[in-house]
């Protein structure tokens, strides 16, 4: 396993525990992440924990990884798998997506959804 690969198995623990603070330890300091209720972009750890925290209080959200591909020498894509579920257990999405990571100083600096 790779230290791409190690951060995101970092990042997809966490996030799948709703472990805010877990799933932060993979951001870079400068990380540059989508926001998904605003549409804009987050700068920083602290503000990606609190949209996944906002995340947390309205969907079950798992995320699996199926595959990943080089993406230059400082990237990844990663092919996975979203769950969510409403807060009564109820499948409100289930879709396969494609992300790209960008790392800096072994951690994840950029993600976008592809």
């Amino acid at each position: 396993m790779n230290e791409f690969e190690r951060q995101l198995d970092v990042l997809f623990s966490g996030f799948n525990h709703k472990d805010v603070a877990d799933a932060a330890r993979a951001l870079h300091p400068d990380v540059d992440w989508p926001d998904l209720f605003g549409g804009a972009r987050l700068r920083g750890p602290e503000a990606v924990q609190a949209m996944w925290a906002r995340q947390f209080g309205q969907f079950d959200t798992k995320v699996s990884l199926i595959a990943l591909t080089p993406d230059g020498d400082d990237g990844v894509r990663a092919r996975v798998n979203y769950v969510v579920r409403g807060l009564d257990g109820r499948l409100f999405n289930e879709e396969i997506a494609t992300h790209l990571f960008r790392f800096r100083d072994g951690l994840i600096v950029q993600m976008n959804m592809v």
